[in-house]
């Protein structure tokens, strides 16, 4: 049997998920939806109000409903009645529930705003012990290290401050500048200078970071330690503080002299400056003066690079090549390899290009590097026209590739050499070996495309793609009780709280669960962060069914493409005439559909953009831009990007090949590439990205496309491939006759 108090948890987590699904179907509104609208928009006087209304309508249910309590303790809270507050939560820590440690540190925070200088130190000291598993622990440990600095109290109050270090899931860079100057007070400088290198390593744009900057370098002119050095230099260049990097060098000569390690810094400073004839004629006259292996290094890679700045290949060319003999087992020794036959290539010199590429391939065979050496030496072949010699080398390389996606690729490219001979039923063959997985690669979703005839050819898959929407799993009503504490949290204390729960959650919950994964994701979902819930869905993925193939997983496979956000999409789509299918695929690319998120190229938002671009979109728009923040909401995120985005399209003539790469390495870039390389073969545009980063996002950008245009429109193929199965079709007809019915 089961017992009453099971009842009395799980029912106002039930009511509280009972409420989304009612306000979704538009049921009739109970007492308590004002109440809790008002409350989610922090309306609270109203919301109290409210509250208090219904309270007196059903009264069982308001004394019984911890949601409800706890939502009017919050509203008491918030609109100052800090006393009333302080009774409600003390009340209600004091019965069992999942969320006691919420209640109590609410309990604890109402006597703080009450008594500002009453801090309640037995009962954050009890809250440590009661909940020492508690997400909120570190911040009560924060509260408690700011009291005793306050008090003077310097070593409890780092005991606390260390605690928050050793517990807290994010460490707060200020945390890191309280300890550094307690340790300051204290004379622990070695403590001191512990602290100030985190903040400038992990938080350089941090504003406390100058102060302890000018803190180490003083001590580094006392000590002369080098690695200390190394830290503040690459600090300075990170930051982007050039001019000071410059007078530090500067002091370190008028100290110690032009020494070895002053040049070696002085030619890295020159080449981040941009002075790249300065760092030519540097390495020529003071080469010769470095013994230490790193500056010799360092200046042998300034050299290439630098010449390669200014435009000078051939010298570029012979100082890479000399970089890779004098330094074989460097890190980079392979991409300097790989940058030398690309070089070539740009040159038309495609002998001297192979030979590097099988140089590459057999210096380093187990790099990425060496995989895509094997890769374009058959591509050179290709473009020279040798299809026949590109299958060979391709088909060789075939026989010994572990990897998936790379057999994938030669498969596809080793079908082109079929088509370019006009063996046009065994280029079709070929590429129906790969449309029979679509959605592995980028190249079996492309072959599976193209084996289309425009009306479905391919039925099995075709029916599968039609009734996937009709796949439905639902795993949250079985995890309600599992779920409950996050349930409360969310609407009792919002989204803020909500994430320290969720990372404490994915840190110790059961994450081995995927169905509790699912779970989770199906209620991150509902309350609209999109982003999180995307991300649970792929762990789910990876985590279960990475291996399986995608009609074990039809459930899933939705998931992972989500309509999210689909109104605003279909709303800029017609705006701009743009295909839907394309935007989705372009946000989940670039931000796994997370609205607050700023990329280490500094781009923010849904389509990842970069201020100085959004600026000018928005100007273009009539809408200037206020600040980068603007560039987190949704709407403003998704117009800006898909204006932007229409644009490239104009100005490639509608080639989603060159606009998305574009769109990742910058218009200027792709047109100097289109200029070396005139090709209406898409694939052979991509192949021939310079950048690897560009290349593979213009592969998984286009596979996106692709597939979410099926999940939209299953039957149909997307426009820029339509003609081409027809183009097969009709060539085949005019070479083999009446060969064709008996083929098909």
């Amino acid at each position: 049997m089961i017992r009453v108090g099971f009842w009395q948890r799980i029912f106002p987590v039930m009511w509280a998920v009972l409420l989304v699904y009612a306000q979704e179907a538009g049921a009739v509104e109970n007492p308590f939806d004002q109440a809790n609208r008002w409350y989610q928009q922090g309306r609270y006087e109203e919301a109290l109000q409210a509250y208090t209304r219904a309270v007196q309508q059903f009264p069982h249910l308001g004394k019984n409903s911890l949601m409800i309590s706890s939502k009017i303790g919050i509203c008491f809270f918030e609109t100052g009645q800090y006393g009333k507050a302080h009774r409600l939560f003390a009340l209600l820590s004091r019965k069992p529930s999942s969320i006691r440690d919420f209640l109590r540190f609410y309990q604890i925070q109402s006597h703080l705003k009450a008594d500002p200088d009453g801090m309640p130190i037995g009962t954050l000291r009890d809250f440590e012990s009661r909940f020492p598993e508690s997400p909120l622990a570190p911040v009560a440990d924060s509260l408690l290290g700011a009291y005793y600095l306050e008090k003077g109290m310097l070593d409890s109050s780092v005991y606390y401050y260390r605690r928050v270090l050793m517990r807290a899931l994010r460490p707060h860079p200020a945390i890191y500048a309280r300890l550094f100057r307690i340790s300051l007070q204290q004379g622990a400088f070695a403590a001191a200078e512990s602290y100030a290198k985190t903040v400038l390593q992990k938080f350089p744009q941090d504003t406390s970071a100058r102060a302890m900057y000018a803190w180490l370098s003083e001590r580094f002119f006392q000590t002369g330690n080098a690695s200390l050095f190394r830290l503040l230099f690459d600090y300075l260049l990170r930051s982007g503080q050039l001019s000071r990097a410059s007078d530090l060098l500067e002091r370190y000569a008028s100290r110690w002299g032009k020494t070895e390690m002053f040049y070696g810094y002085r030619l890295r400073w020159l080449y981040q400056s941009r002075q790249y004839r300065a760092v030519v004629q540097m390495v020529h006259q003071k080469r010769r003066y470095f013994r230490q292996q790193r500056y010799l290094r360092d200046a042998d890679l300034y050299l290439a690079r630098a010449y390669l700045r200014l435009g000078q290949r051939k010298q570029s060319i012979q100082a890479y090549l000399q970089f890779q003999k004098r330094y074989p087992r460097d890190k980079l020794a392979a991409e300097v390899l790989w940058k030398v036959a690309w070089l070539y290539e740009e040159q038309w010199a495609f002998d001297r290009a192979q030979k590097i590429y099988r140089q590459l391939a057999r210096q380093y065979p187990r790099s990425r590097y060496g995989t895509e050496a094997r890769f374009r030496e058959g591509l050179i072949a290709y473009r020279k026209m040798a299809y026949r010699k590109a299958r060979t080398l391709w088909e060789h390389h075939l026989k010994r590739e572990r990897d998936a996606d790379a057999q994938m690729r030669l498969r596809y490219w080793i079908a082109k050499t079929y088509l370019k001979e006009g063996d046009y039923l065994t280029y079709l063959e070929r590429l129906g070996e790969l449309a029979r997985h679509p959605f592995q690669t980028y190249y079996n979703l492309k072959a599976y495309l193209l084996t289309r005839d425009g009306q479905g050819v391919h039925q099995r898959i075709d029916s599968i793609l039609w009734n996937i929407h009709r796949e439905q799993l639902s795993v949250l009503p079985h995890y309600l009780t599992e779920l409950e504490r996050c349930i409360y949290i969310q609407e009792i204390f919002g989204p803020r709280f909500l994430e320290l729960e969720y990372r404490y959650l994915l840190r110790n919950g059961p994450t081995e669960d995927w169905q509790f994964l699912y779970a989770l994701g199906e209620l991150q979902e509902r309350w609209g962060n999109y982003g999180r819930a995307f991300r649970l869905f792929r762990r789910v993925f990876f985590q279960e069914f990475v291996k399986q193939d995608w009609e074990d997983q039809l459930f899933l496979f939705k998931r992972l493409y989500p309509l999210y956000y689909y109104d605003l999409i279909m709303e800029n789509a017609r705006r701009w005439e743009l295909s839907p299918a394309l935007l989705l695929a372009i946000m989940k690319k670039e931000s796994a559909f997370e609205t607050r998120i700023t990329s280490y190229a500094n781009a923010y938002g849904l389509m990842q953009l970069i201020p100085p671009t959004a600026e000018q979109v928005s100007r273009q728009l009539g809408e200037p831009l206020k600040n980068n923040f603007q560039l987190f909401d949704p709407a403003r995120n998704i117009l800006l990007g898909s204006y932007y985005f229409k644009s490239l399209l104009k100005r490639y003539k509608g080639n989603v090949y060159y606009a998305l790469a574009a769109y990742n390495a910058g218009p200027n870039r792709v047109d100097r590439w289109s200029k070396v390389l005139s090709t209406e073969d898409d694939d052979f545009f991509m192949e021939n990205i310079e950048f690897e980063q560009t290349r593979r996002y213009v592969r998984v950008v286009m596979r996106y496309y692709w597939t979410y245009s099926l999940l939209l429109h299953p039957g149909r193929v997307p426009a820029e491939l339509l003609v081409f199965p027809e183009k097969i079709v009709n060539q085949m007809e005019s070479n083999s006759g009446e060969e064709l019915d008996e083929t098909f």
